[in-house]
């Protein structure tokens, strides 16, 4: 997934006034990369120094950090990813439209759903391509670290003192939560929860991505009219 620069310039200094903004986008980030990937030694690196794990034991589901050392650990990664999220036999899709109540083709790929958050990440200045991207723009991935980027800028704005765009940032971090996220993953999640095998990673992080959701809700506004961003 690429994105505009006006969404991916590096987060601002510390003490700015939406800090707040920025350790929540920088946790999203690195949630939609662990859902979007298998664990390698780079990312395994990332998890170790990022106090992720400090937030998966605050949350109630502690991950031993030597399940992120050494290759046989990266190795279990490979196969559990794989289990949960590829199949070929029972799994966890991770695309929104399998999962979305409102989707008019629910259970399937590129439904309705789909085609409303492409749209919406182009009106954000988003483009679907590069190494990173699954070929499917609702990955649980690709919505997570689009929600990480709106954060972002909307941080920046408030630094920039840009009371208007702060405005319709939150429209949008309100209508991306509401419309597709809070609607969607909690299913997902529960899918997730299914396949996993109690107490794994893979099941640490869907019980860690629920409660921040849930977090999430209460830090967000009403998503308003569509129109209205």
């Amino acid at each position: 997934m690429s994105t505009h620069e006006d969404v991916m310039r590096d987060d601002g200094p510390n003490g700015s006034p939406e800090v707040g903004d920025l350790q929540r986008a920088a946790l999203w980030r690195l949630l939609a990369h662990l859902y979007r990937k298998e664990v390698d030694a780079t990312l395994a690196k990332r998890v170790l120094a990022s106090g992720l794990l400090e937030a998966f034991a605050e949350a109630g589901f502690p991950v031993d950090p030597s399940a992120f050392e050494g290759e046989e650990a990266l190795r279990s990664h490979r196969v559990q990813y794989a289990r949960v999220f590829l199949g070929p036999r029972k799994h966890a899709s991770p695309y929104g439209s399998v999962y979305h109540p409102l989707d008019t083709r629910r259970g399937q790929l590129w439904g309705s759903t789909t085609q409303w958050f492409r749209r919406f990440a182009l009106d954000h200045g988003v483009t679907f391509k590069g190494p990173a991207y699954h070929g499917i723009p609702d990955h649980v991935g690709h919505e997570l670290e689009l929600y990480a980027l709106l954060l972002q800028a909307r941080a920046r704005a408030a630094e920039a003192g840009d009371g208007e765009r702060v405005a319709r940032l939150s429209h949008s971090i309100s209508l991306l939560h509401h419309r597709q996220l809070a609607r969607w993953v909690p299913l997902f999640l529960d899918r997730v929860l299914e396949i996993a095998e109690p107490g794994s990673f893979y099941a640490q992080l869907a019980g860690l991505t629920r409660v921040l959701l849930d977090v999430e809700g209460e830090l967000v506004g009403p998503a308003g009219e569509e129109n209205a961003r």
